[in-house]
């Protein structure tokens, strides 16, 4: 019995001891830093919504670490200048890979 006892206090601290460990480095990870970015820098669009869309944006990180946008997958051209005017050439605080395509959707809601 005294053996269950000291097996169930040692897992009970090794389960405390890694929950905050594990948050820790899913606070810092650069995609949800550049989720975060992506989202303040996209409020208050410059034009009316008619219906709610989710577009596709492709973007690559470039050496001197802005933020280029490769393409939109709508056939909005409001949408698609907003967009590209409001990141191209913007930096991240977060260290994204330089060179690499990303592909991040974006969900428009109509207020």
């Amino acid at each position: 019995m005294k053996k269950l006892k000291v097996f169930v206090l040692a897992l009970c601290l090794l389960i405390v001891s890694s929950v905050p460990a594990t948050a820790a480095v899913t606070d810092k990870d650069p995609s949800n830093i550049a989720v975060k970015e992506l989202t303040i820098l996209l409020k208050n669009p410059t034009f009316i919504l008619e219906e709610d869309s989710l577009v596709l944006m492709k973007f690559i990180v470039n050496s001197s670490h802005q933020l280029v946008v490769l393409s939109t997958d709508t056939d909005n051209s409001a949408v698609d200048n907003f967009i590209k005017n409001r990141l191209n050439y913007k930096k991240l605080s977060c260290n994204l890979e330089v060179g690499k395509i990303y592909t991040q959707p974006i969900q428009l809601v109509k207020k």
